[in-house]
């Protein structure tokens, strides 16, 4: 259970909040000596989230609060 410092957002009064997240992947082309192209590796076996530090409004977008904020129970 997430634990948020409010309950509703002061602006629009909506209680769904929300936190962006980077995805970060690293894709591997590989080609011959003659520079033909043999395969590439699939993304989506390689990538990862970071969540980024701000939370927000899911309704009117507003700054809320920081991850620091959040209570992880």
């Amino acid at each position: 259970m997430i634990i948020f410092p409010i309950k509703k957002c002061p602006t629009c009064g909506t209680t769904e909040f929300l936190r962006m997240q980077n995805y970060s992947t690293r894709v591997t082309d590989v080609f011959d000596s003659e520079g033909n192209f043999i395969s590439t590796t699939d993304p989506s076996n390689n990538g990862f989230y970071k969540p980024l530090k701000t939370w927000y409004c899911a309704s009117c977008n507003k700054r809320l609060f920081t991850e620091q904020e959040v209570i992880y129970d």
